[in-house]
């Protein structure tokens, strides 16, 4: 027994070294599967992250490009906010992209790709933005390169090939779990047959597995919690379906939109049951094809479509795609983007409204000279119908023997369109269906949408307006002839009261009472500014018929000597003249120089009364003009009736006040006026006086 006990002894220690042995054996392996599943969960919640925050990346890069649109359509800068928005937070969750993996080279090369070609974007969006608070045209500029689509083509074709890659490795990855998790439970079988022999040694190792396995599933809930709640939270809509086209997931935002809960929709709505019925009939009558091409390509994007809230209300979406296949290829389930775009609808219908309501035909027409749409006003100018118009040649409006020409010129402007009148410089003519040729005035905006480049051409019927204005010039000459007349007759009899007032004062003056020499006094008076008058009225009627002769002109120069001849002869009175550097301007110099003695001579005429005189002189310039002004501290003016300071004979000051014949201002008008500039005024009484007057650059 002894020996048998020996042998016994010998034979439990080596069967309990072995089970000692087999159990540490198991406990490692088991601990190295272990943290193989704890690193397979880490990287299974990283592809959820890395799909999450690449759909949201490019939920907030559409809503910087639907910002841009709409703000370049409308000048509206409340287009801006999502833009703002957007900029805020991209930046956020391109660093969290790059953050899951650092290892993870490819990872890291694709997001640092895409950083580059957002920043590139929001650069190029802000210089749009930049351009469209200076004009539309030079935004638009911007748009037609194409260059903000291309680079969100890029940023698209990034992301699906970021999520493409992590799909991928999602499978890969769900398959490493299955294989671990089936080497754990072999462990686990071999600690259970062991266990009797070697408990309390088992139970540690289980202990610290069990703990191990905790922790991993604690902080996988806590990934998948987050990634949800940015899927919930998206500023966009989500959902999947399966092969059967059942939704199988959809978001907290999409939910909100529809009005159901999810209870009510995933396992028991096939997407059709979101459309509309108009969006269903479309979306079934072609599903078979569209289907099968969707699985072919792996997705689809800028699907328009309807769909119905539970009350019945409808409203617009856009939809984007992209298919998962399982790892034998089939079609396992889908990632929809669900994007809201009533505010976009509402700003097309404001289009169409604003096409409608406008006093002017408007025509719009593609890149090929197809009429696209024509509003009510060009059936009426031109006595098509709109069906008659659209989808044909916009040449169907030009004279025939202008056609062939206007096809060539056309294909000029499309290839570089801007924003201009049409024909300057030349009569234009438009074609109605009777044959009659209308005179016309045409303005053309391009604008850049989804479909390509379109041509808005506003079309005015001048035949009223240019009878009007040979009318009105026909009555101009008569008036300047009359007046030119009327002046020299007047000049005979003036001639003779002045020679006759010198014969009585030189000659009969001692026989005169002082009534009879102030009323001699007051006639001689009379008389001179009888004679000022009339050649007032001369300059006023030369002015209108003297050719402009433009040239590049000092005003400086011309303005200092005006302005040290008048001061030579205002002996004793204090003037403080102040003059900004004034440039040069194109303009007649004879006119110009008359501009300047008027409102000079004006501004110390109506400072006379002032202990001291204080003048300024300044000058402004615009993208188109040039504006200078000259401003005094004299009696000023009502500056309600500032509108009749620059017509003929009008005066808001009498002469025993001031003198003055009423035509200096006047003048001073029809000279800016040829000029192709305005002049105007404005003041307070006893608070000085403001004249301007603007000059275009060329």
């Amino acid at each position: 027994m002894r020996l048998s006990g020996v042998y016994l002894s010998k034979y439990v220690s080596g069967g309990f070294i072995l089970a000692f042995a087999i159990v540490i054996s198991s406990g490692f392996y088991t601990y190295l599967t272990t943290q193989d599943l704890i690193n397979t969960a880490e990287k299974l919640t990283d592809a959820y992250r890395v799909s999450a925050i690449s759909n949201q990346i490019l939920a907030l890069t559409v809503d910087i490009e639907t910002a841009q649109r709409g703000f370049v359509i409308t000048g509206d800068s409340s287009y801006l906010g999502p833009y703002f928005v957007a900029k805020d937070t991209i930046d956020y969750f391109i660093k969290s992209l790059q953050q899951l993996d650092p290892a993870n080279a490819p990872l890291i090369e694709l997001s640092d790709t895409l950083h580059r070609l957002i920043k590139l974007k929001q650069q190029f969006v802000e210089h749009v933005i930049q351009a469209r608070s200076i004009s539309e045209e030079m935004a638009n500029q911007y748009v037609i390169t194409g260059f903000g689509k291309d680079v969100m083509n890029l940023i698209r074709k990034q992301i699906y090939s970021l999520q493409e890659g992590q799909h991928g490795f999602f499978q890969q990855s769900k398959l490493i779990w299955n294989e671990r998790l089936k080497q754990f439970q072999i462990a686990f079988i071999t600690l259970s047959v062991v266990i009797a022999c070697v408990i309390g040694l088992l139970f540690y190792f289980i202990n610290n597995a069990l703990k191990i396995r905790n922790a991993t599933e604690a902080k996988l809930k806590e990934a998948l919690q987050g990634v949800r709640m940015l899927y919930d939270n998206a500023p966009c809509g989500y959902l999947s379906v399966g092969p059967d086209i059942r939704i199988t997931n959809i978001n907290t935002t999409l939910l909100k939109w529809l009005g159901y809960s999810s209870s009510e929709v995933v396992g028991n709505f096939k997407y059709e049951d979101l459309l509309s019925e108009a969006s269903k009939e479309q979306f079934l009558s072609t599903f078979e094809r569209d289907f099968e091409e969707y699985k072919t390509k792996g997705f689809v994007q800028g699907l328009e479509f309807e769909f119905k809230r539970k009350d019945g209300s409808v409203f617009p979406v856009l939809v984007n795609s992209s298919a998962i296949f399982d790892h034998q290829g089939n079609f396992y389930k889908s990632t929809t983007t669900v994007f809201d775009i009533s505010d976009r609808k509402r700003l097309e219908l404001r289009f169409k409204s604003l096409i409608e309501s406008s006093p002017d035909a408007l025509i719009i027409v593609n890149d090929e000279g197809k009429i696209q749409l024509a509003n009510e006003q060009s059936e009426l100018l031109f006595g098509y119908s709109r069906s008659e118009m659209i989808g044909n040649k916009v040449e169907m409006l030009i004279p025939e023997e202008l056609r062939a020409n206007h096809v060539a010129q056309r294909m000029q402007y499309t290839s570089r369109p801007v924003r201009r009148p049409m024909g300057l410089g030349i009569e234009l003519k438009a074609q109605k269906k009777n044959g009659q040729l209308v005179p016309v005035e045409i303005s053309l905006s391009p604008i850049e949408t989804d479909e390509g480049m379109l041509i808005i051409g506003a079309i005015r019927d001048v035949t009223e307006r240019n009878k009007q204005e040979q009318h009105i010039r026909q009555l101009n000459a008569e008036l300047e002839a009359f007046t030119y007349s009327v002046s020299h007759d007047l000049r005979a009899p003036l001639r003779s009261i002045n020679g006759y007032t010198e014969i009585l004062d030189q000659e009969y003056a001692s026989r005169l009472d002082d009534e009879g020499k102030r009323i001699l006094a007051t006639v001689t008076r009379n008389a001179k500014r009888m004679g000022h008058l009339i050649d007032d009225l001369l300059d006023f009627s030369r002015i209108g018929r003297q050719e402009l002769k433009k040239a590049k002109v000092d005003m400086n120069q011309i303005v200092r000597t005006i302005a040290d001849e008048f001061i030579i002869h205002e002996n004793g009175r204090r003037i403080e003249l102040g003059i900004d550097d004034l440039g040069s301007a194109y303009a007649d110099v004879s006119m110009i120089k008359q501009v300047w003695i008027n409102l000079l001579s004006n501004a110390l005429k109506y400072t006379s009364k002032n202990e001291v005189t204080i003048i300024r002189i300044n000058r402004q310039e615009s993208l188109t003009e040039i504006q200078y002004s000259i401003s005094d501290n004299g009696v000023g003016f009502d500056d309600r009736y500032k509108h009749k300071l620059f017509e003929v004979f009008q005066r808001l000051h009498s002469t025993q006040e001031f003198e003055g014949t009423g035509v200096g201002l006047a003048l001073v008008k029809r000279i800016i006026t040829r000029h192709g500039g305005t002049a105007w005024a404005f003041g307070k009484v006893d608070n000085g006086a403001t004249f301007a007057f603007s000059l275009p650059k060329t």
